[in-house]
């Protein structure tokens, strides 16, 4: 079988996906903070109505939890499908038939496929 080589996009792929990584820990963060005052809210509460209205809150944290890791989860499939990863910096692989050839590109050594 005919298995797909995504190697060619990990590079850029990395620096995408880590920075939407980072944008989703900060609103999963934020969501969690949001929950836990929900819930402060919810004890706190004296009447029935208030009550009724931090459960509604207590809901709608737990949604946003559940939606921000599922992004997270989403994010992790494609960084395992194209290889790109945030864990430095990626070995450069070019396409079949060209090999990596060092080069200076504005005085700094750097190697390109040819």
């Amino acid at each position: 079988p005919v298995v797909p080589n995504f190697t060619y996009v990990s590079a850029a792929g990395t620096g995408i996906l880590g920075a939407i990584q980072i944008g989703i820990q900060i609103v999963m963060a934020l969501a969690f903070l949001y929950f836990l005052y929900s819930v402060y809210e919810f004890i706190t509460a004296k009447s029935d109505d208030k009550k009724k209205e931090a459960k509604g809150k207590l809901v709608y944290g737990l949604v946003a939890l559940f939606v921000m890791a599922s992004a997270w989860g989403i994010v992790k499939i494609i960084q395992n499908v194209t290889g790109a990863t945030d864990n430095g910096p990626v070995q450069a692989v070019c396409p079949p038939g060209m090999a990596l050839t060092p080069v200076l590109i504005n005085g700094v050594p750097s190697k390109i496929c040819r």
